[in-house]
């Protein structure tokens, strides 16, 4: 079968898939990655990625309009794929629902440079351990899990909270604004738990899973 590619701008560094450094972008015996899979065209520095739309790759959708994304049948693999400015970024999907769990992209501002204002108008910097509190907090509440429909996931394991603070964390660092409200981060919080406990990535607005059109 003919194996039609698209080509996607690459810039200079190091490109990282399942095989962890480069030369190659997996390699014909790590499953799913193989020949087929989008190699990337690699002498260290690449320049481009054949992204491959028959071996597990999506168009960019409404959430994350410049990434290409993995579809739901490769679970638990990683893949890296480029936003609309040429930065890298890193696409992992769940072994669980096999869907992007969060998108880290190189050169967005990170979220531990933004302030959050709180309600009485005091300004602090955006803390991920505080966010993690909140996230482990919450989804062991069963009945605020209940409340948001999120029963599902009961219990909650540590790395699917890593998840959703990463995902959080990757919203806020690219928010436009340098102050952004305590409402925002707790509205991205119950966003981000909801989708969860629905099976979908945490924070993919529209609410398709990877892969699904």
């Amino acid at each position: 079968m003919e194996n039609t590619t698209k080509q996607v701008a690459q810039p200079t560094g190091i490109a990282t898939g399942n095989c962890g450094t480069c030369k190659y972008w997996g390699s014909e015996k790590d499953e799913p990655w193989g020949t087929n899979m989008g190699m990337a065209k690699c002498n260290n520095v690449p320049k481009y990625y054949d992204v491959c739309g028959e071996t597990g790759f999506e168009e960019p959708g409404e959430d994350y309009p410049a990434y290409y994304v993995l579809k739901a049948d490769y679970k638990g693999t990683k893949a890296v794929a480029l936003d609309g400015s040429g930065h890298r970024a890193e696409l992992l999907t769940t072994a669980d629902f096999g869907c992007v769990s969060y998108a880290r992209t190189e050169g967005a501002e990170p979220s531990s440079q933004k302030l959050v204002r709180s309600k009485d108008g005091t300004v602090t910097p955006f803390d991920r351990s505080q966010v993690r509190l909140a996230v482990d907090s919450v989804t062991k509440d069963e009945q605020e899990m209940t409340e948001m429909g999120a029963l599902s996931l009961m219990p909650v394991g540590s790395e699917m909270v890593d998840q959703i603070v990463d995902a959080i964390s990757v919203r806020i660092g690219r928010s436009s604004c340098d102050i952004v409200e305590a409402d925002y981060v707790a509205g991205l919080l119950e966003m981000a738990i909801m989708h969860v406990g629905a099976g979908l990535a945490p924070l993919r607005d529209h609410g398709k899973r990877a892969g699904r059109s």
